[in-house]
């Protein structure tokens, strides 16, 4: 009714409609995303309901309220308390019975706590704890001992047996560590991620001298997870040249995070963080995983060639013992052969003695991995304990190929040790860090043919590796780089001493041409001389005369032609190369030019002939040369 009062046109009430049509659009659209997420949320919270704890946004509030009553002068604290590697019972019990204990666990910190103190489930395994009552630091101290006693008690699962749990926490103040829940709840945060650094099973807490670059970790402890569930991790990959093939022997596989804000990040940003956070173990089963996908994909680019793919493991995955169940999983699943992947102790030397991870190493190696240890720390007693042990390489770092006087020898007899233990154990040795030709060199004065380093490559993503690999002209050119560099042409912007330099070097050698053309001339003319003579049946006492006059006068002739010669001949190559018209080809070319003219030329017997041949060599050198007396 509206728009017919107004008298819209047909076009103009076209563009309404559609208009109006794509706001009611985008409306429902806002609406849907809001629905979902109060839903995500909703949902969130029920997971996160446990009996004895209120909710997360039940303990939020009750904070957010209590600071905006309390007097300014009043202050309280704050406990984040974490149930340390809830994720390995998660892992062993499966969630439901993980649920069961967690409900005792808290039950039992809740008989722990006083009166009006209340105490909430934040996240999977973080619980805040609200104490409103005006607490003293020592008051608060024992009472989170107390807390800290209570969430250890061992607790019975199905079946009799029991659980060993530890508990982590951290406590702030309000208001002297933040007059907001943000900033108390940062405090927070903070305290416990430092406790958990420490190894767990402690309690922080929270002081401003805490550092900028604690709170990155701290931020980033909070990041992982939200890494893990949006793939932000991925690998980069290191290629591992074999330079007595002249080819790829495989590469190791390096952790990176797809940070948003950050970019690309390594390992030691953030590694530690995830091995506190209990992360680690679900970073090796990932990780194999895309190894093994990896190696099936080359399989299939390149069916003629083998690939010898590798991963890290830290001796906290080794001490993992649901580790070789899940791998053997993999391996099942992928149908590959456990062989064609390596698995690259780090720290070994340090961990050797854990026997978690000497029966893990001899169980993986059952199934079939390669095992590769690195070379740091080992001495004659690591060796003889290794030669026992299921290991296939060891890998050397670049120091033993660094220069360095002080300890060049003690590096010299380390590199030989390790290397004779490994031929006399079969063990293949990798060294990696190789970063320049010579360093290369060094390693094959060892007889180290397998080489990692940044000469050959900077660890790189999935599809440039690919690409590396089908360049095989440039892996070869890498391993055999050429001894000499070709001369560069001289330019007109050489310097007046090189450029003195290569015109002596050719006025020395013309010179030497020409003398070799009057010798060859002189031999000629003589031999004519004496078959003349013959012809015209002249005595022997006539012809010697004749010959010897002759030579005498060609001798003088040709020293005139070397007089005349020289110095023509410098002052023409000279002006020749700096004009860059020509080179050392075309003046041999003329040369031998002058030499045949000169040999026709002193044919003849006559001294007119020789005088000719002496003003042809000059004319050749200089158009302008005088005339020449008999």
């Amino acid at each position: 009714m509206f728009l017919k009062i107004i008298n819209w046109s047909d076009g103009a009430l076209v563009f309404v409609s559609i208009l109006a049509i794509l706001i009611t659009v985008v409306l429902a659209i806002i609406v849907f995303y809001r629905f979902r997420r109060d839903y995500r949320n909703y949902r969130d919270e029920m997971t996160l309901l446990i009996d004895g704890a209120l909710s997360k946004n039940e303990i939020v509030f009750s904070i957010t309220s209590h600071i905006s009553k309390i007097p300014k002068d009043m202050s309280f604290s704050l406990m984040l308390l974490s149930f340390d590697k809830f994720d390995e019972v998660i892992s062993i019990f499966g969630e439901r019975e993980a649920q069961k204990i967690l409900e005792r666990f808290v039950s039992n910190i809740d008989r722990a706590l006083p009166q009006k103190v209340q105490i909430g489930r934040y996240s999977k395994d973080e619980f805040l704890i609200s104490i409103r009552s005006d607490y003293s630091r020592a008051e608060i101290m024992r009472l989170a001992e107390r807390i800290k006693e209570a969430g250890s008690l061992p607790i019975k699962v199905a079946g009799g047996a029991e659980t060993n749990q530890h508990v982590s926490i951290g406590i702030a103040y309000y208001p002297y560590h933040g007059r907001n829940f943000k900033q108390l709840f940062n405090s927070l945060n903070l305290a416990l991620y430092i406790a958990k650094r420490e190894g767990g099973d402690s309690i922080v807490l929270y002081s401003d001298e805490m550092g900028v670059q604690e709170g990155e970790n701290v931020r980033f402890y909070d990041e992982i997870r939200e890494a893990i569930d949006n793939k932000q991790f991925m690998l980069y990959y290191q290629p591992i040249i074999d330079v007595e093939n002249n080819s790829v022997y495989g590469a190791e596989a390096l952790l990176r995070w797809q940070h948003p804000e950050y970019g690309v990040l390594s390992p030691n940003k953030f590694i530690h963080i995830i091995e506190q956070s209990g992360d680690i173990n679900w970073v090796g089963n990932w990780g194999i995983e895309c190894l093994i996908k990896e190696f099936l994909q080359l399989k299939k680019m390149f069916p003629s060639k083998h690939f010898q793919l590798s991963m890290n493991l830290s001796p906290k995955q080794l001490a993992n013992e649901n580790l070789i169940m899940n791998f053997q999983n993999l391996i099942k699943k992928y149908r590959v052969l456990a062989k064609n992947i390596t698995l690259e102790i780090i720290e070994f030397a340090i961990f050797e003695k854990h026997d978690t991870v000497r029966n893990n190493l001899t169980k993986l190696k059952e199934l079939g991995f390669q095992i590769a240890v690195d070379g740091f720390a080992m001495d004659h007693t690591i060796l003889e304990k290794i030669g026992s042990l299921p290991l296939d390489i060891i890998k050397l770092d670049r120091d033993f190929l660094q220069e360095d006087e002080d300890s060049s020898f003690l590096k010299t007899r380390y590199a030989e040790m390790l290397i004779e233990f490994a031929e006399k154990n079969e063990k293949l040795i990798i060294c990696e860090g190789i970063e320049n030709v010579e360093m290369m060199k060094k390693a094959g004065e060892y007889k180290i043919n397998l080489l990692q380093g940044f000469y050959f490559s900077k660890p790189i993503a999935e599809e440039e590796f690919h690409r590396y690999l089908y360049n095989e002209k440039g892996i070869k050119k890498l391993i055999n780089p050429p001894d000499k560099i070709e001369e560069p042409i001289i330019e007109e912007s050489s310097t007046e001493a090189e450029l003195e330099e290569k015109t002596s070097e050719e006025v020395v050698e013309a010179t030497q041409n020409s003398e070799e053309i009057v010798v060859e001339a002189e031999s000629k003319a003589t031999k004519k001389v004496t078959k003349k003579a013959k012809e015209e049946k002249t005595t022997e006492a006539e012809l010697e005369e004749k010959t010897s006059e002759e030579k005498v006068e060609t001798n003088q002739n040709n020293e005139e032609v070397v007089s005349e010669v020289k110095p023509k001949v410098t002052k023409k190559v000279t002006k020749k190369v700096k004009e860059k018209k020509t080179t050392e080809t075309d003046l041999k070319e003329k040369t031998s030019e002058e030499k045949v003219e000169n040999t026709e030329n002193n044919e003849e017997i006559a001294p007119e002939a020789k005088s000719k041949t002496a003003k042809k060599g000059a004319k050749k050198v200089k158009e302008t040369a005088p005339k020449q007396e008999k």
